[in-house]
């Protein structure tokens, strides 16, 4: 760790996962020097997720220099896409065959963005704490900010990158509609009998969202997939413990036979989903970016990708407020953040909130029509492309 010899710096980052280390390095790559503030704990990080990443989330991920990313990473070209009672797939796909969307294993980006930032630390271009924040004082001026630890230090803007439960949302007392920890994902690689090289699939059903996304193929030709399931507290619990075996077959029950046989070759994992809002993500000299500022359900790696878009945006708009000799943490520079990324934000937030409100509180006849008018678009070809436009931008 750099030792700190100002206490004042222009931006100070708050948080420790892949958004709080994505924005870190993203400001450093546009000559951006970030103060940062990394969780108290020194933990291990264990993350057995993966991602679905946009175009444009990977080709930033490749621009910022992740060394091995790109081959570490599994392209998808089509998604499939059905209801439970639906017999066949509809199937998405770009009409050039170029990928839609990268499975990428949440652990890859972690150690190859960690890899990038002890380059930086090395040379002396990044001051980071492992600390707690204890308070803030904001004006017009600055933010004042007491550490856990007795330290103070001064920013002119405070950039929280620090997750669902975000301690600089609530420090701040930025506006928050929290809608709790409603449903959960399960998480497990699943080994399948009939491989489809960059294929993956998703179930929508009465129980959750079921996917099956793209990774290998084994030597003895037999394709992995990254399952990831989203259910409530009572599915999850009757799921989650269930044998080997069990399990298998419910995810066949859910998803059909068109992967052929189905086995689990890892353990399982559960993870909370949050759903929060915060209509304006921002606060006195303060941003939040990522789930601190939207957590939303799990659809297609949205999430990730919609705290990717904020890193985007926040850190054009301030080399925009630099060009321009404008304050870091004036209200005009978040002003301009907020405007360019509402729209998008609020568009996937009410579009995911539809789909699953749709298939948690309708009929099984009006998920029928639904799968009706999927299996009607197989024959517009221009809908469905723009579609896989919308999915490859986000």
């Amino acid at each position: 760790m750099v030792k700190m010899e100002k206490f004042f710096f222009e931006v100070i980052v708050v948080g420790s996962g892949l958004s709080a280390k994505t924005t870190i390095v993203s400001l450093f790559k546009k000559g951006i020097i970030p103060f940062w503030i990394e969780n108290i704990q020194n933990y291990k990080i264990n993350d057995d997720r993966t991602t679905m990443l946009s175009p444009k989330s990977f080709k930033m991920f490749k621009e910022l220099g992740l060394k091995d990313f790109e081959k570490k990473s599994f392209p998808t070209k089509k998604i499939n896409i059905k209801t439970q009672n639906q017999k066949n797939f509809t199937v998405f796909e770009d009409k050039k065959s170029l990928p839609i969307c990268y499975l990428t294993e949440n652990n890859v980006l972690h150690q190859e963005l960690d890899t990038l930032i002890s380059k930086i630390e090395k040379n002396k271009k990044l001051v980071k704490v492992k600390d707690e924040i204890r308070s803030i004082k904001s004006d017009s001026d600055s933010n004042e900010i007491v550490l856990k630890s007795g330290n103070k230090i001064y920013s002119s803007l405070i950039i929280g990158v620090d997750g669902a439960n975000s301690k600089i949302r609530k420090i701040q007392n930025i506006k928050t509609k929290d809608h709790g920890i409603k449903k959960f994902g399960l998480v497990a690689i699943m080994e399948h009998e009939t491989s489809h090289p960059n294929v993956s699939w998703q179930v929508f059903s009465e129980t959750g969202i079921l996917a099956l996304l793209a990774k290998d193929i084994k030597p003895n030709k037999r394709a992995v997939s990254s399952l990831i399931w989203s259910l409530d507290k009572k599915q999850i619990d009757a799921i989650r413990n269930l044998p080997s075996k069990d399990f298998e077959k419910k995810v066949k029950e859910e998803f059909g036979s068109s992967l052929g046989d189905l086995h689990l070759i890892s353990k399982i994992n559960e993870w909370p989903i949050f759903r929060i809002d915060v209509p304006n993500p921002t606060g006195t000299r303060t941003v939040l970016l990522g789930d601190a500022a939207h957590s939303i359900y799990p659809l297609a790696g949205q999430g990730f990708n919609l705290a990717i878009g904020d890193i985007l945006q926040i850190t054009d708009t301030m080399l925009w407020a630099k060009e321009r000799g404008l304050d870091l943490g004036s209200r005009v520079v978040l002003n301009k953040y907020v405007n360019n990324r509402k729209f998008w934000v609020n568009s996937v937030t009410k579009m995911t909130d539809s789909i699953d409100w749709f298939f948690s509180n309708t009929s099984n006849n009006s998920q029928n029509i639904f799968g009706s008018l999927l299996s009607v678009s197989n024959n517009f070809q221009p809908i469905k492309h723009q579609l896989v436009e919308i999915m490859k931008e986000n």
